[in-house]
Order: structure tokens, then sequence, then C-alpha cells
């Protein structure tokens, strides 16, 4: 399966996707999330010199960075998934919100070297709150 493939994918919640375990299991996966944020990072450098965003991808970047916070910080979605800190959860956010003005703006404001800085750093946040919390995949 191509990369296109794989994050269209989950970009419309098919099966076994982060979508559909937030959505229709209310559970958070990490692994789960770290993979569809790589995806949608993979995506991002390999159309990086694109002058033309594909509709289908840009529509399921914007739904991805409004929904997952709005979905997963209500206080239902929150009691299931107690394992994880405020702080992770937003700092997920902050990446989600990187990744989304990444894929749009490209690297107009910023370089391309700030942007994978900046996500590489949210990463490694994420990482450290997963150990902080004791939280095992």
């Amino acid at each position: 399966m191509t990369l296109e493939e794989k994050l269209y994918n989950e970009l419309t919640a098919q099966n076994n996707s982060f979508l559909i375990g937030i959505r229709v299991n209310i559970k958070w996966e990490h692994q789960k999330f770290i993979n569809l944020i790589e995806l949608m990072r993979d995506y991002i450098l390999k159309t990086e010199n694109n002058s033309i965003i594909e509709r289908k991808f840009l529509k399921g970047y914007l739904y991805l960075s409004r929904f997952i916070p709005q979905w997963t910080s209500h206080d239902n979605f929150r009691r299931n998934n107690n394992a994880f800190s405020n702080d992770y959860y937003e700092t997920a956010y902050k990446l989600i919100s990187l990744i989304y003005n990444w894929f749009v703006n490209g690297s107009v404001f910023d370089t391309i070297e700030r942007n994978i800085n900046d996500y590489e750093e949210y990463l490694n946040k994420l990482t450290s709150l997963i150990k902080e919390d004791g939280y095992n995949s």
C-alpha cells in the first residue's frame, strides 16, 4: 500500500485507524496516533515542492486538526482515557496544529528545518510524557 493510500485510510477513518479508535472505541492509542502523525509528516515531505494541494488530503488534515482536540478534550472521553496527562494531550494537540499549518502553509513562513525541528520537539515531549505517566503501549 502506498503512502497516499495509508494516509487516506487514516484520514477517512477506515478500519483499525486512529480515528476509529477515538470515535468508536473511545480509546486513545499512543502508537496509532504516532503512526498517523508520521504518515502526515511523510506526505508533507513528499509533496513539499508541489504547488497544488489535493483537496481530499487538505480536507482530511483540516478535519483532524479540529476533530481530534474537540472530541478528545471532552470529559467523557478523558474519563475513559486517564492513562495520559493533560500535558500529554495538550502536546498532542500542538503537534496536530503544527502538522496542519505546515501542510497548508508549507515553508512559506518557516524553513523546512524549523518545521522538522518543531515536529521533533513535540514528538520527543510526547515520548517523555508517556514515560512519566507510566503508560505501556
